[in-house]
């Protein structure tokens, strides 16, 4: 196995696109797909300091899983579809279809099993909303 150079390292994509169905937004029958990508390891550390996975604290999760879900959509070309604005809204949409991409980007994230029990464990003390309050 080659020593990678830095130039070989920053042309590698290692933030595979995945396609994921979402009926609940499959509205006309022409398919309801969005694209996910795996999140960059700041958007993980940034995730992790709003849990507080590390540290054990408890803090008010609210806006989580649209968080998460908006670091991981995509546009066609890779850009994210959402911004920080888009929270709320993405909040107001359906759990059962936020829940479902929520656990996609969950392992896009990388976090493993003992992990994810951890956040959804914590969400379920407090998150009951999409704001984004912290």
């Amino acid at each position: 196995m080659a020593i990678l150079t830095k130039d070989q390292i920053q042309q590698i994509d290692d933030r595979p696109i995945e396609i994921i169905n979402v009926p609940e937004w499959d509205k006309d029958g022409s398919g309801g797909q969005v694209r996910m990508r795996v999140p960059g390891a700041s958007d993980r550390d940034q995730i992790e300091e709003i849990v507080s996975i590390a540290s054990g604290n408890k803090r008010s999760h609210k806006g989580l899983r649209a968080k998460m879900v908006r670091m991981c959509i995509v546009n066609e070309d890779g850009s994210l579809m959402f911004t920080e604005g888009d929270i709320e809204t993405l909040g107001k949409k359906s759990a059962k279809a936020i829940d479902r991409l929520f656990a996609i980007a969950m392992r896009l994230f990388g976090f493993s099993g003992k992990e994810m029990a951890k956040v959804r464990e914590n969400l379920s003390e407090g998150q009951s909303d999409g704001s984004t309050s912290d």
